[in-house]
């Protein structure tokens, strides 16, 4: 009873923090040894020394299994650390002696954790060891630098410095991992990241690996070291180099052409838009292959993926407004375009932004990425396929413009853009097979520069379309300007008032009609209605609506808004009241709201009062 009183009382001491103190408390395995139950703590605080005597755990004197430990949190917070027994070997592990992801701490409190398991303690499952040897290193560093091995064995810890290898003869290094997983992944380093090894052209190599059996428990695996990203691996290899120049290039074609957006069309435009959304994504691509840019910016990464669900869409509109069509999309149409854009950039966003600049390292090197990069540029593929069947059906629609030599032209840019984007889809058609084929076997290293090639390929081909257009843009200036469909805006069209029948039947009444509209405006009446109007002429309703309806073709909402929209445009085009909205000119017109207004301006005209009055500003 006693014990239990002072182990309480021992429990409600330790409950009790300090105002500038870690207290941690843990629960292990009750260790038969004795002489081997020194538990320490380790980690960033103390540049991850296993047996450092200033940070043991005392044991509780009531429970062996509770060990605890004060640390002044001024000096440390925010940490990163994990338990031992006096060495990297013994560890803490999960519950089957695998290694564990570092703990974290950020601020002072009380914290308890359970120990499952150490990794030199038996475990469930079966224990291999890997002979790692290095035959060849590149001779351009002395020969006896330090070389370590990193990996899933020692969870990717690169100031682990019990892996550094030996140097047993003239031309092999050697160290010996013990794992139990079912694959061992690691890489070479020379003391932490930055100095890692690379391919043989000094980009990011992916993880080597040794995949486990059932008839061996021990691995020996000879490596050769190509290069490493310290000194081969940056941004002056032609590669990186072609990316930075043409993402520079398409942000200058791209800011060029909103400068002279003012005498360009809206296809100018989207191209300018694009231009520097390619300009970003291109870079981004570029600066991640260089390790010190990808420490620094690490979530770059996910960036140029998002570029595969913005280009044809714009592509789209682009195509559209270039030839001038008159489709019969609904307005929400162009946005629908844009919705797994959205919806893919969004996921990305509350995926990762959250996420610690550490943790998103490890989430990429340790190839955690490659499920949601598959699944993308497959639906991308996908995605993409039907858009450029679009682009496909729609440039084939008959142009608006009467100008056959301007169309003719126009369809040219077009097709050059098909042109890349075809190479683009079939080049991205061929990723995706020949990743579910060779992604089927283990061909990692000797099948991946394939892979690789093709999409670096991708991205030449679709920044050299991008900026081909881009340069098109700008010398063809005739192909780019505005032409007689946006100044058919400033010119009133017929259809958009009332007009007289050729042959009409009751042409007293119909010229009685057009004089009374013209002379009186009862139109600029936003409360006028068939009976107030036949009030005022003195003709029945039924006859005015008739006269209406057969004469002009139209019910009484269009033909009074007709002459609506045309007292607007006067009013427009002579400049009067210039400091008033748009919509006060509605309403002095005789529209009743915004939505009437812009809903009829619209259908009459085929297009919105802010397309018709930017149109006569650039004009």
């Amino acid at each position: 009873m006693l014990k239990r009183y002072l182990y309480l009382l021992s429990c409600l001491a330790f409950a009790l923090p300090g105002k500038s103190q870690v207290d941690i408390s843990i629960q292990t395995l009750e260790l038969a040894d004795t002489t081997d139950a020194q538990i320490y703590i380790y980690g960033s605080f103390n540049n991850w020394t296993p047996k450092d005597t200033a940070f043991a755990l005392s044991q509780d004197p009531i429970n062996p299994k509770i060990h605890r430990i004060s640390i002044p949190s001024s000096l440390i917070l925010p940490i990163e650390f994990k338990f031992n027994r006096g060495s990297t070997f013994k560890a803490e592990s999960n519950s089957i002696g695998e290694p564990i992801h570092p703990r974290k701490i950020k601020e002072e409190g009380n914290y308890n954790f359970t120990i499952p398991n150490w990794e030199d303690k038996p475990e469930t499952k079966k224990k291999y060891t890997a002979k790692l040897r290095i035959s060849e290193i590149p001779d351009d560093l002395p020969q006896d630098l330090p070389i370590y091995a990193v990996g899933n064995f020692n969870n990717w810890n690169e100031k682990d410095t019990t892996y550094r290898l030996i140097r047993a003869e003239t031309d092999l290094w050697q160290v010996d991992v013990s794992f139990s997983r079912d694959t061992l992944e690691y890489k070479y380093h020379r003391g932490n990241w930055i100095m890692v090894e690379a391919k043989p052209n000094g980009r990011a190599k992916a993880n080597r690996k040794i995949i486990t059996n059932k008839w061996t428990n021990i691995y020996v695996q000879k490596d050769k070291i190509d290069s490493w990203e310290d000194i081969d691996g940056n941004l002056t290899t032609p590669y990186t180099m072609i990316l930075i120049i043409a993402a520079i290039f398409a942000l200058i074609v791209g800011i060029i052409l909103f400068i002279k957006s003012g005498r360009t069309n809206q296809a100018s435009r989207l191209m300018a838009f694009w231009l520097i959304i390619l300009g970003v994504e291109v870079f981004a691509r570029a600066i991640v292959f260089n390790r010190a840019a990808f420490q620094a910016m690490p979530k770059l990464f996910v960036i140029p993926g998002t570029l595969m669900y913005y280009c044809i869409p714009i592509y789209i509109l682009f195509t559209k407004s270039l030839l001038e069509l008159k489709l019969a999309w609904k307005p929400y149409v162009k946005y629908i375009l844009f919705i797994p854009g959205v919806s893919y950039s969004l996921f990305l966003f509350f995926s990762y932004a959250p996420m610690e600049k550490d943790v998103f390292i490890f989430y990429i090197q340790d190839f955690k990425f490659e499920k949601i990069q598959t699944i993308s540029t497959i639906a991308g593929f996908i995605f993409n396929a039907c858009m450029f069947y679009i682009i496909g059906k729609i440039s084939g629609k008959r142009s608006t413009s009467k100008d056959k030599e301007l169309i003719k032209q126009k369809k040219g840019v077009i097709n050059v853009l098909l042109v890349f984007l075809l190479i683009a889809i079939a080049l991205w058609g061929t990723i995706i097979l020949l990743g579910i084929y060779f992604g089927s076997l283990d061909a990692l290293e000797d099948y991946r520069f394939v892979l690789h090639f093709l999409s670096d390929s991708i991205w030449f081909i679709i920044a050299f379309g991008g900026l081909t257009i881009g340069v098109m843009t700008l010398y063809l200036p005739k192909v780019f300007t505005i032409t007689e469909l946006s100044k058919a805006a400033i010119k009133i069209p017929v259809d958009e008032s009332p007009i007289n029948p050729s042959q009409p039947k009751n042409k007293e009444k119909l010229e009685q009609i057009l004089s009374f509209m013209d002379t009186n405006k009862p139109y600029l009446d936003s409360k006028l209605t068939l009976s107030g109007l036949s009030e005022k002429m003195n003709i029945s309703s039924h006859i005015l609506s008739k006269i209406i309806n057969e004469e002009f073709g139209k019910n009484f909402n269009d033909f009074v808004n007709g002459y609506r929209i045309k007292e607007f445009k006067k009013i427009i085009l002579e400049g009067e009241h210039p400091n008033l909205t748009l919509l006060s000119y509605g309403y002095m017109v005789g529209f009743n709201s915004k939505t009437s207004f812009n809903r009829s301006f619209k259908r009459i005209t085929g297009q919105t009062p802010s397309d018709f009055f930017n149109n006569i500003h650039l004009n």
